[in-house]
């Protein structure tokens, strides 16, 4: 089922026609620390800290770090809180926040939100985007796209 729900919400990100220019940035996370807690036999915590490339639709490339948190909960399903600082090819950076709440770990739908900029990424401060992310041993594979009201 959660493959299916991955693959659903891919399709629709792709297939999705909308009357504003939109944004599309791909991150490939790969997790270089993990501390876990076990809280109970049903629930445990997470503190994550990844490393990743990404490339958008504009042609930008670069970098991001990000430091995050989860809860894993066999009645609750998965909270999922972060932060990534990243940079392009030209030194422009920006900041982004995810937030996931749902029933499954290895993959699941969030919103993200920029909220901080420089250079060209000054403008993104305040839009939210959807993403979908799916995971794989100690690696995610994340797909955000964004509806922009005003040129970029």
């Amino acid at each position: 089922m959660q493959n299916l729900l991955f693959f659903m919400l891919l399709f629709f990100l792709k297939s999705s026609t909308v009357s504003a220019e939109s944004f599309n940035l791909n991150i490939y996370f790969r997790f270089d620390d993990q501390e876990t807690m076990n809280l109970s036999e049903n629930e445990k915590y997470l503190q994550i800290k990844a490393s990743s490339v990404w490339e958008d639709s504009f042609g930008d490339f670069g970098i991001a770090d990000c430091l995050g948190y989860m809860t894993v909960s066999i009645n609750s399903g998965t909270k999922f809180h972060a932060y990534c600082e990243g940079e392009n090819q030209n030194n422009d950076k920006f900041w982004l926040k995810f937030f996931r709440n749902s029933e499954d770990m290895d993959a699941g739908t969030g919103i993200s939100s920029y909220i901080n900029g420089t250079g060209k990424y000054k403008k993104f401060i305040g839009i939210q985007c959807p993403y979908a992310v799916k995971y794989y041993k100690d690696r995610a594979f994340f797909k955000q796209k964004c509806k922009l009201d005003t040129e970029y």
